[in-house]
Parts: structure tokens; C-alpha cells; sequence
């Protein structure tokens, strides 16, 4: 039974939804703790409410509220073969979700949502903390990477198939996204998503950040081509590495694994952990909310990883501060 509308006209708390009303269950339902979901809600909510569909628009507040909390819960617990959307997306406030209201309201909410939220700051890679250790201490901003998303391999529509059908590598149809971090972890760079074919560096030269002349950025083996990204030194065939070439890849690893850290908080949710079967809409507008809601999730409770600083990335700019405070 669902609870009246004039208890829950200006709900605040989003326990309120789950089954053990604790926040706990909100971490369960959602991925999200409720900090990350009021800082989302209060600082987007307005602005998705005004850009919604008349329909879904002349909802209560309340309504509008908990069915982009039941979107977030769609996305972290994605249904699959064996289970219907009324069984996950159901509360106390809004009783059992029906294939009718998810897509009259909750996806139309949750995709208008995705449009508005706005946490990817590329300038936020010039903090003052954002610096490793040793050779990063200066010049060095971000960290690259890309990842799959597998989708439902087409059969029908041989074109689309040759484009997503990643045999080499994932063996399966997929769409990539790229995302850059700092040292930090702050996600700074986001695109996607793009065809699973498309190799991690092309993506890159296709949607390039806007790098200083001075700057770097870190990758894996992927980039080995790219002018302003570094990648460790590579074993040659039949040969060994140098001691100080393993040194400055300890050191390059210590630093470049904190992306797929990242990417793996990103892809904790079950949409994007097993195979998606919906549209491309839906696909992209959960990619888009759960980049953005990880970016909120990661800077809240900052630092996340420890740093080096402060000053500036220029070239020679830690010898600035060492004579400047020697």
C-alpha cells in the first residue's frame, strides 16, 4: 500500500524509499550514499522539473523526486531476463513501478536529469594538489583510460554489428567511454559513449582535451602514439627492461591504476556490469548521470587519494617553490 501524498508532498529524506528506511538502504538501492543524492537533487532537481515533458512536468514534487530516486535504482540494479521492472523499482512512497509509469515518467525524468547535471570541469585539473611524485611533480595533470560497455549483439543490421562487434579484444558488441582523472581522482575529462571498434587513442584524437603546449596526461599502451601522453616503458620482444626502467614503471603504475579504480566505480552498477538490451537513449543518459553522480560521489568526500602540493604545473614549477620556500 502507498503511503498518502500529503505525508510525503515535501519529503526530504530519501530513506523514506527504501525498505529499512536507514541510509543504508539508500547506499543499496542507489550506489549512492544520501549526501551525494541531495547535493544532485538540490543543485539540478528545478532545473531538470522545468525542462520535463507537460506530462511528467504536472507531477507533484514529491513524484518527480522519487521516481528519479527509482531511475537511479533502475540503473544500479538493472533488470535482467529474469525479472520485471515492477519487482526492483517499487517503494513505499510510489508502490510497484509499472512498465507504463517507467516510461511515462521515470525514464523521461531520468534522461532530462542527465542533460542538466553539470560536475566535469576540465580547468579543475590545475589544482594545486593535483601533482605525483617524482617525474609528475610538474607538467603531469591527468590520467586516461577507456573502457567497454557491452550491448546486445546486433544480428539484423550487419553495418551496426561491424561497428560495435569488438572480437579482438571483448568479443562481444560494446560501446567505449573515455574518461580522464587527476591525480586526485576528480574526473575531469569524460566522452562517450562511442563503437566498441574504436580504439582507445583514436577516441582520444577525436575528442582531444584542451592540453596546454607544456602539459602531459597519462595512459596506458593505447596511446603510445599520442604527443602528450605518456605510457611506461614496454618490455622488447626478447628482452629484458633496465633496472631503472622497471623503477620508473613501479613508480608510472603506483600512479595510472587510480583511473581503473575510477572507471571500476563507475561500472559497479548492474546496467553496465552484464549486457544492456535497451536503446541507445537509455544507455546514454545512464552513462551520462553515472559518470556525473561518481564525479559528486568522489568529490565530497575529498582527498580520496593522497597528493602531492601545493603549486603550480608550469614547467620548473616545484623548483619555484622549493627555492621559493628554501
Amino acid at each position: 500500500m502507498c503511503i498518502s501524498r500529503d505525508k510525503h508532498r515535501d519529503f526530504g529524506l530519501w530513506r523514506d524509499l527504501v525498505t529499512n528506511r536507514c541510509d543504508s538502504g539508500v547506499l543499496h538501492a542507489t550506489g549512492y550514499e544520501s549526501i551525494v543524492l541531495d547535493y544532485a537533487w538540490d543543485k539540478y532537481g528545478s532545473t531538470c522539473i522545468e525542462n520535463l515533458p507537460a506530462k511528467a512536468r504536472a507531477l507533484p514534487r514529491w513524484k518527480i523526486k522519487a521516481y528519479w530516486f527509482m531511475g537511479l535504482v533502475y540503473v544500479h540494479h538493472y533488470p535482467r531476463w529474469n525479472k520485471f521492472i515492477s519487482s526492483i523499482l517499487t517503494s513505499r512512497a510510489t508502490g510497484p513501478i509499472s512498465c507504463h509509469k517507467f516510461y511515462s515518467y521515470v525514464l523521461p525524468i531520468l534522461v532530462e536529469f542527465s542533460k542538466v547535471i553539470d560536475e566535469i570541469k576540465w580547468d579543475e585539473r590545475l589544482h594545486p594538489m593535483n601533482h605525483g611524485s617524482h617525474m609528475f611533480k610538474d607538467r603531469f595533470t591527468t590520467i586516461f583510460d577507456g573502457t567497454n560497455i557491452n550491448v546486445l549483439n546486433v544480428r539484423a543490421d550487419k553495418k551496426l554489428q561491424r561497428l560495435l562487434f569488438s572480437g579482438s579484444k571483448y568479443n562481444h558488441c560494446c560501446v567505449k567511454i573515455m574518461i580522464g582523472i587527476t591525480f586526485m581522482g576528480t574526473i575531469v575529462h569524460y566522452t562517450g559513449p562511442h563503437a566498441g571498434t574504436l580504439h582507445d587513442e583514436k577516441i582520444l584524437q577525436q575528442h582531444p582535451p584542451d592540453f596546454e603546449p607544456w602539459e602531459w596526461g597519462l595512459g596506458d599502451g593505447a596511446f603510445l602514439s599520442n604527443p602528450h601522453i605518456l605510457v611506461k616503458h614496454i618490455q622488447p620482444a626478447g628482452g629484458l627492461l633496465t633496472k631503472p626502467q622497471v623503477t620508473i614503471n613501479t613508480i608510472f603504475n603506483y600512479w595510472r591504476l587510480r583511473v581503473e579504480h575510477i572507471i571500476g566505480e563507475i561500472k559497479r552498477h548492474d546496467m553496465f556490469d552484464g549486457v544492456f538490451r535497451g536503446s541507445y537513449v537509455t544507455l546514454k543518459s545512464a552513462i551520462d548521470l553515472t559518470v556525473n553522480m561518481t564525479q559528486i560521489k568522489i568529490k565530497l568526500p575529498l582527498p580520496r587519494y593522497r597528493t602531492l602540493g601545493p603549486w603550480g604545473h608550469e614547467p620548473h614549477s616545484y623548483q619555484h617553490k622549493k627555492a621559493k620556500t628554501a
